[in-house]
């Protein structure tokens, strides 16, 4: 084979501790093979990492402000967990004068963009190289002006992308960010979703490791964390919370409304659009319990009541007035665990093939995708979302998401005992980590492109594959 392009997403380096959702037993030799792997299965290799190569968001200090000083100080310490591992391997693939490497901008690196903070990376993969090669390490944020690659493999246009830039909770304004960069100024503001990873899921992660591995995070950390600690206190600039029993009452206010009808304002109008919008998160919060559980048990007043109990409290059980409030508080934590399992999108079984051979058109980054493939594009690549996945179109253009090689948890089926299962995660034990390491190989194929969703266990395994013409 002449040439190949491999797309990997969301490494989510970290610096080597309990925190490191890339680190876990096994993993790092599992990385080597695969780069060595990669490297031979073409003449000439183009590697993308597409976003999400470093997390920033993991390292201390949890402050939510843009510093690049404090970056300089969190990318030290991550390159030198990592120096010897996963950066020596990404330096030896390009010690074939043949290869490349191709790194794009995410959510949890953005930092990356700092050109003293990128540097810092860069020179440790080259010097792994053996031999000149900064032509062909490329990090396409330093031009200040995109963070999308258009790459034509056989004749077809891929478009790759870290695929946040629609999503309501983690769509970046890059260009304020470069800006920043270059000026000294500070236009930047975080999106919601790392306003709720530094402010909600950082002030657990002492107490529950658990929160990086669950991705999305919104709407499942704040569900699962309603049901582990509903009492907690978070400050959360920018989106209206002080506390998780706040973001319980919004929940319940929503999931009212989806028994009733519409929110009602004081004068008994519905509320404005600009005030629904500043409680985005109780309503998605409150569509994923009514998705999870109106199929089966119905959502009804009476959760309503229970939830707003519950949130209220100090988790101890209540004097039960109400026949309705039994078995309640037990109930109420199970219910809320389920409904975050069901909406992190994933099979539970990360090895149904069935998942990956079929579409699944309802899902966002789905149609986030639909609208790249414009023109002579006829393949879009996102990341993001940690969940690998293929959806074909009527035009014969294809989506295909790469998933990712940071670690994710363990979920329950559902037949297992989901309050077992809260346990287990509350003790912070690596067996809640699984590794589901996948990526995207695109070959041309003499007519087009040859593109493949492949699993990195050992060996490659082909999850699904499709011809493409030019």
């Amino acid at each position: 084979m002449d040439e190949a392009v491999v797309v990997i997403s969301d490494v989510h380096l970290g610096q080597g501790d309990d925190f490191d959702i890339f680190a876990g037993p096994g993993k790092l030799d599992m990385f080597r093979d695969f780069m060595k792997h990669t490297a031979a299965c073409a003449k000439s290799v183009e590697v993308v990492i597409n976003g999400d190569f470093i997390d920033f968001l993991q390292v201390k200090p949890w402050e939510i402000k843009v510093d690049r000083a404090a970056a300089g100080k969190k990318v030290e310490k991550i390159v030198d967990a990592h120096k010897a591992g996963v950066l020596r391997a990404l330096g030896e693939l390009l010690s074939s004068p043949e290869h490349k490497l191709t790194i794009l901008l995410g959510n949890h690196d953005v930092d990356l963009a700092f050109p003293e903070v990128w540097k810092h990376v860069a020179d440790m993969i080259l010097a792994a190289a053996g031999r000149p090669a900064d032509g062909r390490l490329s990090f396409l944020a330093l031009d200040k002006t995109r963070v999308t690659y258009l790459r034509q493999v056989g004749g077809v246009t891929v478009h790759i992308e870290h695929g946040n830039e629609d999503d309501p909770y983690n769509g970046m304004n890059y260009a304020d960010f470069f800006r920043d960069a270059e000026r000294g100024t500070s236009d930047f503001h975080y999106p919601p979703g790392t306003q709720l990873v530094y402010e909600i899921m950082n002030g657990h992660k002492e107490n529950y490791r658990f929160v990086d591995l669950l991705k999305p995070e919104v709407p499942a950390v704040p569900l699962l964390l309603l049901a582990l600690e509903p009492g907690a206190v978070v400050d959360v600039p920018g989106i209206g919370l002080k506390s998780l029993a706040a973001l319980g009452n919004g929940f319940v206010g929503w999931l009212r409304s989806k028994i009733s009808g519409p929110v009602l304002g004081r004068a008994g109008e519905p509320v404005s659009a600009e005030a629904a919008d500043e409680d985005q998160l109780s309503r998605d919060m409150a569509a994923a319990y009514q998705d999870e559980h109106a199929a089966t048990s119905g959502v009804t007043d009476a959760d309503a009541l229970l939830f707003a109990r519950y949130f209220e409290s100090t988790e101890e059980e209540p004097a039960a007035e109400v026949p309705v409030l039994r078995p309640s508080f037990a109930g109420a934590k199970k219910r809320l665990a389920r409904a975050a399992v069901g909406c992190l999108g994933r099979p539970l079984g990360l090895r149904d093939r069935a998942y990956y051979q079929c579409d699944h058109p309802e899902r966002e980054d789905v149609k986030w995708a639909r609208k790249r493939l414009q023109g002579d594009v006829k393949v879009v690549v996102f990341g993001h979302t940690h969940r690998p996945l293929k959806a074909e179109f009527d035009d014969g253009r294809v989506y295909l998401n790469s998933g990712a090689w940071a670690n994710q948890i363990t979920l329950p089926g559902p037949q297992d005992d989901i309050e077992a299962w809260m346990g287990r995660i509350r003790c912070n034990d690596e067996s809640n980590r699984t590794a589901f390491p996948t990526y995207i190989t695109l070959f041309p194929n003499g007519s087009g492109v040859t593109a493949m969703l492949n699993l990195w266990d050992g060996k490659e395994e082909t999850l699904w594959q499709k011809n493409i013409p030019a």
